[in-house]
């Protein structure tokens, strides 16, 4: 029984930091193709490459969040639960910012689209 704890204890850990991994390349690859996007714009700041941005930062804090409650489940004392639970909390809270930035951006989007088409109507 206890070679079973052990082994789901460091499949548990391996599988943390697989996740961690995955959240690091995530935030990586979506910021390089953000930051090349943004030098192709001219420097111009456009709502889609801050909306891809905070896509991207959404699915990477998903990663990281998911990895932490995985680590709940090997958590031997209350001082690590307190700081898992309040990495927890902290990253839940920014995923919850970033998903609101989120329905702003493409709520501005949609905005400047329909004073497009009012343009156009008038000019006709």
């Amino acid at each position: 029984m206890e070679l079973f704890a052990n082994i789901i204890h460091e499949g548990i850990i391996f599988l943390s930091i697989i996740l961690e991994a995955f959240t690091a390349i995530v935030i990586s690859v979506v910021s390089v193709i953000v930051l090349i996007g943004y030098f192709f714009s001219l420097f111009k700041p456009e709502e889609k490459l801050r909306l891809g941005l905070a896509r991207g930062l959404a699915l990477g804090l998903e990663f990281a969040l998911a990895g932490e409650i995985l680590r709940t489940i090997i958590v031997r004392n209350l001082e690590d639960i307190l700081i898992l639970g309040s990495i927890v909390i902290l990253r839940g809270g920014l995923s919850i910012l970033i998903h609101w930035e989120i329905k702003h951006t493409l709520g501005c989007i949609t905005s400047k689209c329909n004073i497009e088409e009012i343009k156009d109507k008038i000019e006709e």
